[in-house]
């Protein structure tokens, strides 16, 4: 199988996330989505051995369900563009694979903007994105994966802000 035949338009994605009403959840609802949503981020940037040096549950600007900050190289090869694009998509397939088909609340502008930019710089396009989906689907419904994943959401929920790499007793 290839990358095309799981293709998807661009109108059927903004016609799924134009038909969500998140006012509909509960604030413990969506923040249990929130840190699922930046705990898929993490996991996948350690999966594919990027540092995450923090996830958090505080936004960096108005409409974010949180952050994940990880190390990128300046110089980036054609392999860190696509394990960014992973990384973007980790959340909203967190977000499926913990809840089932939840909206995408937290799936915010600035993961889409990622993946479009990333995706543009390896000269393709949204057509792409479903193959990339579904890599990042299989790592992250491994059952290893599945468990990191709700460990650091439910981290996140207590802490709001998680350091993965800091040592204990480290300030």
């Amino acid at each position: 199988m290839n990358q095309k035949e799981f293709a998807i338009s661009r109108d059927t994605l903004q016609t799924a996330i134009n038909t969500l009403q998140p006012q509909q959840l509960t604030t413990t609802e969506m923040s249990s989505l929130a840190a699922t949503h930046e705990a898929g981020h993490a996991i996948m940037a350690e999966i594919l051995g990027y540092a995450v040096s923090r996830v958090s549950l505080i936004p960096l600007r108005e409409g974010s369900g949180g952050y994940c900050a990880f190390a990128c190289p300046v110089d980036m090869r054609p392999l860190d563009y696509q394990a960014r694009i992973c990384i973007a998509l980790a959340g909203k397939v967190a977000e499926t694979l913990l809840f089932g088909s939840a909206p995408a609340i937290v799936t915010d502008r600035t993961d889409r903007e990622r993946v479009m930019s990333d995706l543009a710089s390896l000269g393709q396009d949204d057509t792409d994105i479903a193959w990339y989906e579904a890599v990042v689907t299989e790592h992250l419904s491994r059952s290893q994966n599945r468990t990191r994943i709700a460990a650091l959401a439910q981290r996140l929920i207590l802490e709001q802000t998680v350091y993965p790499n800091r040592k204990e007793g480290a300030a």
